[in-house]
């Protein structure tokens, strides 16, 4: 590895932000920020998931008093606003801000205005309320943004209908952020994903045969590059 590449992979003594840890993409994203040295912040509705979150950091060589859990209702700008400033409080700053919120996909078409309404609710203005949260403090450190976004934002079909306009909204809720916010020396971007292995089809009402259906159509469909159905790890390295 070169010596600016290693510069870009040290993560010592900066302070993440995984917003949404108890996925898999957002606990693998803990985990390898935490062996790169970073104090890492990880944050779910789900006390459970938290320490299962948190004991993966330690083994990956997190100090304890390095990993800190946030109980977050993403629903709630109270409960946005502490996880700012709970993070500041512990750590005096905040360098990277990691936004894994997501959204289950409705069972059919009779939700499809409630899931429409859901995806504003829960991804849009969540994702923007924690931005504009943590901008002062981001704006010092001239730190950075990553979204995980979604590939579905540009698919077509009846089942996926309302999943992808929530996703092509955050599309462009991420362009027009990184626009105004780069002006401030913070870079916002996104990592769009394809088919994940695991993830929303864990928490979902889907048949037992439902995961095999995913990988049949992983090979067979443009959301899959790798020729495969990915994994959590492969979207947050």
């Amino acid at each position: 590895m070169t010596e600016f590449a290693s510069a870009l992979c040290n993560f010592q003594g900066k302070t993440v932000i995984i917003a949404e840890s108890s996925t898999r993409i957002g606990r693998e994203t803990a985990r390898i920020f935490a062996e790169k040295g970073a104090k890492i912040v990880i944050t779910s509705k789900d006390a459970a998931s938290l320490t299962e979150t948190k004991n993966l950091c330690i083994e990956a060589g997190a100090d304890q008093e390095n990993v800190l859990e946030i109980l977050a209702n993403f629903d709630s700008d109270e409960s946005l606003s502490a996880i700012i400033d709970d993070t500041v409080k512990a750590f005096g700053g905040i360098d990277i801000l990691v936004i894994n919120v997501c959204i289950e996909r409705p069972d059919s078409q009779e939700h499809a205005d409630t899931a429409v309404d859901r995806g504003n609710r829960e991804i849009l203005r969540s994702i923007l309320a924690l931005t504009n949260f943590a901008l002062p403090h981001l704006a010092k450190t001239k730190g950075s943004v990553v979204n995980v976004a979604s590939l579905a934002a540009h698919s077509s079909g009846e089942q996926e209908i309302c999943y992808a306009i929530s996703k092509s909204a955050l599309d462009q809720l991420i362009i027009q952020t990184a626009t105004r916010l780069i002006k401030m020396g913070v870079r916002v971007n996104s990592v769009n994903q394809g088919l994940i292995e695991a993830g929303l089809v864990c928490k979902i009402n889907a048949p037992k045969n439902f995961g095999k259906a995913l990988f049949h159509l992983g090979e067979n469909t443009w959301m899959v590059h790798f020729g495969k159905v990915g994994e959590g790890n492969d979207i947050a390295e």
